[in-house]
């Protein structure tokens, strides 16, 4: 399981509404927004699949940017934790 999450930028703070429910429909997890930013999870089985999901959210209307804070290692979910 890959995990990503960053931030979306809209166009206007009027945009709000139509990008969340966009985000909704679309089964990306917002757990904050704020001021014209929306903060986002994206969850897939391969990097290719979470790569394709935040580049798609560029395309709602509204969005003017979109940022990616964190990405998880490909395997990171299996197998034993390591220590740094």
């Amino acid at each position: 399981m890959i995990i990503a999450s960053g931030h979306i930028e809209l166009n206007t703070e009027d945009d709000m509404n139509r990008v969340l429910e966009e985000l909704k429909r679309r089964n990306v997890e917002v757990p904050f927004y704020s001021s014209g930013k929306i903060l986002y999870v994206v969850e897939g089985e391969s990097e290719r699949q979470v790569k394709i999901v935040i580049e798609k959210l560029r395309e709602i209307e509204g969005v003017r940017e979109v940022f990616l804070s964190y990405y998880s290692l490909d395997g990171a979910d299996k197998g034993e934790d390591f220590e740094i």
